[in-house]
């Protein structure tokens, strides 16, 4: 069963494979607030308050991004209002033209990504939030990203989470170091590619990583590396085989934890 559809399709999502976690046997009754530092989709947060209906816990998504937290909470703010479903049909409509002009131009159904990024490139919305939304759903299987027709069941959540813009390494130390808070790591993967930590102190990161597994529950899924394992060696750790796209490659995995 495909797993609800969020507001962005978002690389790294860790909705599905959040059920992995299952082996691990987490008793969330200990804890308060639910902290994912490297927020992105915050699926590991949107699978504890979806899948396993931890709804009473505090969330809290930091993320580097300030353009990907800045739409979070314009979004969240829709949500609270409940205008949100205006600005998902805007969405929907947009997309839908867009899917036209393309195909109306190259005279295919599918478009390479090539070209797609050009008509991006080109494109303009009114509304910043909307032109946001579908640069960052641009492409599926060769065409813009097609219309929200599931239940978005993130939407709770949203509305509830708290949104917060920084860098890992800046964010205050009382924070993360409360025993009732657990921290869910899903860091990007550094031995393949590092482009997401060209503004990242990468040293203090995984210095403060360290420090804070020494602290409080910490769990960090991340594709298996020789020298993160050994860096994390004291810890637990389970390995597994995470599964990618429509090719069904395999890669391994692994979970590393403290508790």
């Amino acid at each position: 069963m495909p797993a609800p559809q969020f507001i962005l399709n978002y690389t790294g999502q860790k909705y599905r494979e959040s059920k992995h976690t299952e082996i691990l046997n987490i008793d969330f009754d200990k804890y308060e607030t639910i902290i994912e530092p490297f927020g992105g989709s915050f699926g590991f947060s949107r699978y504890l308050h979806e899948k396993k209906g931890l709804t009473h816990l505090k969330y809290i998504i930091y993320d580097n991004d300030e353009d990907l937290i800045t739409f979070y909470k314009y979004f969240q703010s829709l949500i609270i209002d409940n205008t949100h479903t205006d600005f998902i049909n805007e969405y929907n409509q947009e997309v839908q033209k867009l899917k036209n002009e393309c195909q109306l131009e190259t005279n295919i159904k599918y478009l390479n990504c090539k070209k797609l990024t050009q008509f991006l490139k080109n494109y303009k919305h009114e509304n910043i939030f909307i032109d946001y939304i579908i640069q960052k759903n641009h492409i599926s299987r060769g065409v813009p990203k097609a219309s929200f027709k599931k239940n978005c069941c993130f939407l709770e959540l949203m509305k509830s989470a708290t949104f917060i813009y920084s860098n890992f390494e800046d964010i205050a130390d009382d924070v993360l170091n409360d025993k009732k808070t657990f921290v869910y790591f899903d860091p990007p993967y550094i031995a393949t590619d590092n482009s997401p930590y060209k503004n990242v102190n990468l040293n203090k990161t995984f210095e403060k990583m360290i420090k804070l597994y020494d602290t409080v529950p910490c769990l960090m899924v991340h594709q298996y590396n020789f020298l993160l394992s050994y860096v994390f060696k004291e810890y637990k750790q389970i390995e597994y085989d995470k599964r990618y796209g429509i090719t069904n490659k395999k890669v391994k995995h692994v979970f590393i934890y403290n508790f």
